[in-house]
């Protein structure tokens, strides 16, 4: 056996010790799955797409949820950080808030707030080129796309750590 392979083996150990979870890899409670997601437009898209990349079970069905994940509000917002010397914006920051709970799924649209209303934001900036106007709004959607799923992630590390909190409180 080769010296590298025999370190990276006595280090995996140690690796998984401390905690370290791939990015997409969420230890979500099997009892809140399967899971609705009650948000539409493309929050929505990012919060399945992020549940699905961390292999949580979903149903279409708010009925048959074992739990529903609500966003209750989203709010974005644009704001100009830098301004040139002949007055135009030079700099952007975007904000993505959102608002969200986890009811229990018990099959009626006021279930029990197993999380409740919480709230969630992630901020960024880019530089505005007026003479670049398609690539600054390409790069103003890759960005969006990014603090979407960046919420989305922190939602999920929530409910993982609600999670792990009850199966410590149920023992």
């Amino acid at each position: 056996m080769s010296p590298r392979l025999l370190i990276v083996l006595c280090l995996l150990p140690l690796l998984a010790a401390c905690g370290f979870q791939l990015r997409g890899s969420y230890g979500i409670d099997e009892r809140l799955q399967p899971m609705y997601i009650a948000a539409g437009g493309e929050f929505g898209h990012a919060l399945t797409n992020e549940l699905e990349r961390g292999g949580i079970d979903l149903t279409a069905d708010r009925n048959t949820a074992a739990s529903v994940l609500e966003v209750i509000e989203r709010h974005r917002d644009r704001r100009v950080l830098a301004i040139a010397e002949d007055g135009r914006a030079d700099e952007y920051e975007i904000l993505y808030t959102v608002d969200w709970r986890l009811l229990a799924g018990d099959g009626a649209d006021s279930g029990d707030a197993l999380i409740a209303a919480t709230r969630h934001s992630a901020r960024d900036a880019y530089i505005f080129d007026p003479g670049r106007r398609l690539a600054a709004d390409a790069e103003e959607e890759v960005l969006e796309e990014r603090i979407r799923a960046e919420v989305a992630e922190r939602i999920l590390r929530r409910i993982e750590a609600w999670s792990l909190s009850e199966d410590v409180s149920d023992d």
